[in-house]
Parts: C-alpha cells; sequence; structure tokens
C-alpha cells in the first residue's frame, strides 16, 4: 500500500508518468546464525557468527513499445528524463547479452541499472515474466527481442555469508599483490603479453570511442534538423492557435450580429400581430356600425309604411 500511494499519479501532456516509471520494492533479510565451537577454523572453543543477508528485488519496468521509436527524437520530443530508465536497462542488457567474460558494462546510466547491478550478470538468481499484448505486433516483438536478450545474460549466484566474503577479499589481495610483483619477477614476459593485451584493449576502445563519437556527431546533426523541424512546427502551431482564436471571435462577433437580427425580428413579429389585433378590431367595429345602421333604416322603413297607411 506504501508503494501504491508513493507512486507518481500526475499526467502530462505525454500521458501518465506511471506508465513511464519504474516501480521498484525491495526487501532485505539478514540471518545471525551461531555456529560449533572451533567450525571457523579460528580455534578454541569460541563459536563462530555467521551473518548470512538475503535481497528481494521486485522489479516493474513500462512498456517496451518505446524502444521502437528513435532515441534522440524522443529526447527532442519527451525530454532527457521521462524515458531514461528503459532505455538504459534496454541498454544494459544489450551490451551484457553481447559482452564476453572481463569486459566492462555500464551500471550508471540511470538510477534504475545501478538497483540492476546484481539483478543483470551479477550475484542473483533473476526471473525474467514479460508479457505480449493481443493485437500489438510491435510491442509484443520488442518484447521478445528483449526475452532472448535476457536468455544470453550470464549470472553468477553464490551464496554471501562473512566466509565467502573474506574468501573473496583473500583472493582480491592476493591477486593485487601479484599484479604488483609481476612487472618485476622472474614473469615479466607474462606481464608484457599482459600489457600487450592491454594496449591491444585500449586501442579497440578507441576505436570504439572514436565510432561511437562520429555516430554522437551524426546524432547531433539528425538533432538539430529535428530542433529546426520541431522549431517550424511550433511556429505553424502557434499561426493554427492565433488563426482558431480569430475565428471564434469572428464567430462570437457573427452570434452577437444574430441575436441581435432575431431579437428585431422578434419584435418585427410583436408588432405585426399587434397591428392585425387592430385591424381585426377595427373590422369587428365598422361590422357593428354597420348592422346597427341597417336596424335603424329598417325602422325607419317600418315607419313609413305605417305613416303611409294612417295617410
Amino acid at each position: 500500500m506504501n508503494g501504491a500511494r508513493n507512486r507518481t499519479n500526475k499526467t502530462n501532456e505525454f500521458g501518465r508518468l506511471s506508465d513511464k516509471a519504474t516501480c521498484v520494492f525491495s526487501l532485505e533479510i539478514t540471518q545471525v546464525t551461531e555456529s560449533a565451537p572451533g567450525f571457523g577454523g579460528s580455534g578454541g572453543s569460541s563459536s563462530d557468527t555467521n551473518v548470512l543477508v538475503s535481497r528481494l528485488h521486485v522489479i516493474d519496468l513500462p512498456g517496451c513499445e518505446i524502444l521502437n521509436e528513435d532515441p534522440e527524437a524522443l529526447r527532442v520530443k519527451q525530454g532527457s528524463t521521462l524515458n531514461r530508465g528503459i532505455q538504459s536497462v534496454n541498454t544494459l542488457m544489450r551490451d551484457l547479452s553481447t559482452s564476453q567474460h572481463g569486459d566492462h558494462v555500464f551500471y550508471e546510466g540511470s538510477a534504475i541499472t545501478q538497483l540492476m547491478r546484481d539483478t543483470l550478470g551479477g550475484n542473483s538468481l533473476t526471473l525474467g515474466l514479460f508479457t505480449l499484448q493481443y493485437g500489438d505486433p510491435i510491442g509484443s516483438t520488442l518484447s521478445l527481442r528483449a526475452l532472448k536478450r535476457c536468455q544470453q545474460i550470464m549470472n553468477f549466484p553464490v551464496i554471501n555469508d562473512n566466509r565467502t566474503i573474506g574468501l573473496l577479499r583473500k583472493y582480491r589481495l592476493e591477486m593485487n599483490a601479484s599484479q604488483g610483483v609481476l612487472p618485476r619477477g622472474t614473469n615479466a614476459g607474462l606481464a608484457s603479453d599482459s600489457l600487450d593485451t592491454y594496449n591491444l584493449k585500449v586501442a579497440e576502445l578507441e576505436k570504439k570511442l572514436i565510432e561511437e563519437n562520429l555516430e554522437k556527431l551524426r546524432f547531433t546533426e539528425d538533432k538539430q534538423k529535428l530542433v529546426t523541424r520541431m522549431q517550424e512546427m511550433k511556429a505553424k502551431f502557434n499561426e493554427l492557435v492565433q488563426s482558431k482564436a480569430e475565428l471564434q471571435a469572428e464567430l462570437i462577433t457573427s452570434e452577437e450580429e444574430k441575436l441581435k437580427v432575431s431579437k428585431a425580428l422578434i419584435e418585427l413579429q410583436i408588432e405585426n400581430t399587434r397591428l392585425q389585433e387592430a385591424v381585426q378590431n377595427g373590422q369587428f367595429d365598422t361590422s357593428a356600425k354597420m348592422l346597427h345602421a341597417e336596424n335603424d333604416m329598417l325602422e325607419l322603413n317600418l315607419r313609413e309604411e305605417r305613416a303611409t297607411k294612417a295617410i
């Protein structure tokens, strides 16, 4: 619960940050045991204390579909830190799957690769779970490619108790002492061969460095082109935004004029209705007056007839 609560839930214009971040759960267990007296070779009857430290790392990496895009273009578009973890892990798996024994592998690419020093190519039993999504052939292909690389990585799991650590320390001191003695001792030929091998490795590394610098220059040129293209797209986007704002202003003005016209039309309809009512009232009054006049004429005619009869 604490891990889920501490995981970021923020979003930006590229989606949720948790979809591009790595979640790490670490559990460390320390076991202290007392061995039998005299078992450690120290002599006497005192007991020896064994300390065994175990670590469990559960690492949830983001989806690897982002690896299908160009890294430089992705850095220009989304920044240099948003997808750094998954890219560093991909580079580390590629180097470990293609390197020979004794080759140096760069673990300092990101914080997650530093935590995976024992998980990949180190002193650990590692179990990888790779998920495939239905309807996503590109992401599934990248997951299978990462699975194939992980199958080629060799780990060296041993029990790291205090005796093993002491023995390794002893061998390391002897190796350092032998490296200091060999150039001045009788085995100068072996040291010369080691020096030639070292010089050959240095030359190969210099060649690799030159190639990487050339590739970096090409990436820099491509990056500059992408930056220029992005600036042009931003300028076009700003123009579109400005034109959209102008269109919205014109739309608002037209709506206001439409409301004014509608108001005037309603007022005309009200006036027309009032005039029609006035005309109908006038016609009704005229009809009533005509009926009264006709009644008066009939009464006059009746009077005239009676007068005629009387005469």
